[in-house]
């Protein structure tokens, strides 16, 4: 197969099933590619599927960061082993815990507390990632106790971006 020239797509849609397979399908049939990515956010297992398939191009893809990240889709920036370009037109990088939607009426099998306890350790393992990214104490603080914390361009130099391998 001929190498193709190298490709630039952008992504600008919610993180769910069908918007990161169909990312997955289109950028599958190129070599090299720049992905300019913003998103709102969506579902964590779509954005721990686009990470997984991100981190296996890691080498032929580079993500550039712009207009706004949020939610699961700053995921990026602790999760993505490749290049990352924060871009001249990246506003800001909102981050928060992940949370569960619970039956409150419905009677249903499953155990409450079990699933309350495994989202917070969940946020305890992305409170820590995003402590190596370069969050101060106050901002790890205000991420355990459930408020966004939102960083913009005038933070961004503070940031400790994984290194390509």
């Amino acid at each position: 197969m001929d190498k193709l020239p190298r490709h630039t797509y952008i992504f600008s849609d919610n993180i769910d099933a069908e918007t990161v397979q169909s990312l997955i399908d289109t950028l599958s049939v190129h070599d090299k590619i720049d992905l300019f990515f913003t998103t709102s956010g969506g579902e964590t297992f779509a954005m721990e599927a686009l990470i997984h398939y991100l981190n296996a191009r890691k080498k032929d893809i580079e993500v550039y960061l712009t207009d706004v990240v949020a939610s699961c889709g700053a995921f990026i920036l602790v999760d993505f082993q490749g290049k990352i370009h924060l871009s001249e037109s990246l506003e800001c990088v909102l981050f928060h815990v992940a949370d569960r939607m619970l039956y409150t009426q419905r009677k249903n099998d499953l155990e409450i507390k079990a699933l309350k306890e495994q989202v917070k350790e969940y946020n305890t393992l992305y409170a820590d990632k995003f402590k190596s990214l370069g969050f101060t104490a106050k901002e790890i603080i205000q991420y355990k106790q459930g408020k966004d914390v939102i960083l913009y361009r005038k933070d961004f130099h503070r940031l400790i971006l994984p290194q390509a391998k």
